[in-house]
């Protein structure tokens, strides 16, 4: 798919933000463009991420929807601040990510290739000159794991 087919059928589901699905759809198709290159090559493809700002109701998880059904990738989504209050955040991430393996049917090869929001990623941030201390620290440190592309072992082995 080119990038205008991926927004005319963002299209058929969000309204408005035509700035935004211009600039997701590039990004989509340069990492299948990426991902082929990669595949064609036999090397590693260095995962992608997509950071999207706007006010609460501006449709950035509607965004990510939609794309997660056009491109027939499971999706999850995840509230931050939810982490956050949590003492156990590895778990977190892993229930997270089991999630996603669930969407997935099992299958953990079209999990790799899921997508995952992170949804008032914001709220983590230290309000004025206090710091959420250690657990806001910990999620924060949890999902640059998963962020970063690392290998991560969920409970069930896979």
């Amino acid at each position: 798919m080119t990038p205008s087919d991926i927004v005319k059928l963002l299209d058929q589901d969000v309204v408005g933000q035509a700035e935004a699905k211009k600039f997701l759809a590039v990004a989509v198709y340069s990492h299948f463009r990426k991902s082929a290159k990669a595949l064609a090559e036999s090397t590693v493809l260095v995962k992608s991420n997509i950071l999207l700002i706007g006010s609460t109701g501006t449709g950035k998880t509607l965004l990510c929807e939609s794309l997660s059904r056009i491109l027939g990738a499971p999706f999850v989504t995840a509230d931050a601040t939810t982490l956050a209050q949590s003492q156990f955040v590895n778990h977190e991430i892993e229930a997270i990510l089991q999630r996603l393996l669930d969407k997935a049917g099992g299958d953990a090869a079209k999990a790799q290739h899921g997508i995952v929001f992170i949804d008032e990623v914001d709220k983590l941030k230290a309000v004025g000159e206090k710091s959420r201390g250690t657990s806001g620290e910990s999620v924060q440190h949890a999902l640059l794991k998963i962020m970063e592309g690392s290998p991560v072992r969920l409970e069930n082995g896979g």
